[in-house]
């Protein structure tokens, strides 16, 4: 995985024993495989927005694909604070081989 590069963000509850433990292992893991951190790890705790908000900007934009939405659907109660939404977004332009397994980072306005 030399050539591979990375960046991760995790989201937990900081009130749990393993607080982003998967997060944390996933990082341990890549960098033990030889691929390369592009900005470090960002611990998402309930109130996540303004950290996720750093990492997204840490993170390394430099080779952003823009996919268009496909769907967009709403997964909580319209009158609940804190929106849960399901994105559907087209890889149809996408210049990389796309595989079953892959991961792709999401960044939504």
């Amino acid at each position: 995985m030399e050539h591979a590069r990375f960046a991760v963000v995790a989201f937990g509850d900081s009130s749990y024993r393993d607080f982003c433990t998967v997060g944390n292992d996933l990082r341990a893991r890549l960098l033990e495989l030889g691929a390369s951190e592009v900005s470090p790890l960002v611990e998402c705790d309930i109130d996540f927005e303004e950290d996720a908000k750093r990492w997204v900007r840490e993170a390394d934009s430099e080779n952003a694909y823009y996919a268009p939405v496909l769907e967009k659907r709403l997964l909580t109660d319209p009158d609940y604070d804190k929106k849960s939404v399901h994105l559907s977004r087209s890889l149809d332009e996408f210049p990389e081989r796309y595989e079953a397994g892959d991961s792709v980072r999401g960044v939504s306005p």
